[in-house]
């Protein structure tokens, strides 16, 4: 048997040629030549009223979603949504006061301190002095401080203020009474009157929309302070009196 694809000699009851791995049983009778194959009709042309064949073309692939307007991809990769944004698994939101991104879990700012009341100056929550009444907290303030901030909805701040302003004009009063002007009257007397003015400031800190001086942090370390001016004055007064 002869291969009909390379020519090779095979035994009659073979399979496939052993030279070419050729498989006799899907070619048909090998001991005959293929025939030679026709030459295929030439096409013949579309006449008068056959419609004109167009190729099929593919439906074009649909591209990614428009963004809506409010949501816009930042440099950093990063999608910013008004102002909050998406920075891997973490959402984050911005301070209105000073546009530091926090995480969205924590009420404050923690680069200036601010409470967590809005994400931007236009959606933000109206500060509070403009809706109690205008002047009215400045003017409970100036009579006597921390009252301010109880009107305006800040009742830790206000009640912090009130007690150490209290306990710090107080001690002054009653030392000059005592024992006359002395370094820890003096102290004391200093810190009640900061402690005044700077509470009618951050009033009005309030009403622009912008953050207090006198967070909770800075009154503890005022307090740190002026509880260490007067040890060491007394510390000092009581080796005076030694010598």
């Amino acid at each position: 048997m002869r291969c009909p694809s390379c020519g090779a000699h095979n035994v009659d009851a073979a399979a496939w040629c052993t030279q070419c791995f050729e498989r006799f049983d899907v070619r048909g009778d090998p001991s005959q030549d293929p025939a030679p194959p026709q030459p295929a009709a030439p096409p013949l042309p579309p006449g008068p009223a056959d419609p004109p064949v167009v190729a099929d073309t593919p439906p074009p692939l649909p591209g990614p979603p428009p963004l809506p307007p409010e949501v816009a991809p930042t440099t950093q990769g990063r999608t910013a949504q008004r102002d909050i944004r998406v920075d891997g698994d973490r959402i984050e939101w911005r301070c209105a006061s000073c546009e530091g991104w926090n995480p969205l879990e924590r009420p404050d700012c923690g680069g200036c301190g601010s409470a967590r009341v809005g994400f931007t100056p236009g959606t933000a929550t109206p500060p509070a002095v403009a809706t109690t009444g205008g002047a009215a907290p400045l003017l409970a303030s100036a009579l006597l401080p921390g009252l301010g901030h109880l009107l305006v909805g800040r009742p830790g701040s206000g009640i912090a203020r009130l007690l150490l302003w209290l306990l710090w004009a107080g001690g002054a009063g009653a030392i000059l009474v005592s024992a006359g002007l002395t370094g820890a009257a003096l102290v004391l007397a200093l810190a009640a009157i900061g402690l005044w003015i700077l509470t009618l400031h951050d009033l009005l800190q309030l009403a622009r929309g912008r953050p207090e001086v006198l967070t909770g942090r800075v009154l503890a370390w005022s307090v740190v302070v002026v509880t260490t001016l007067l040890v060491l004055l007394a510390v000092a007064g009581a080796g005076g009196s030694r010598t």
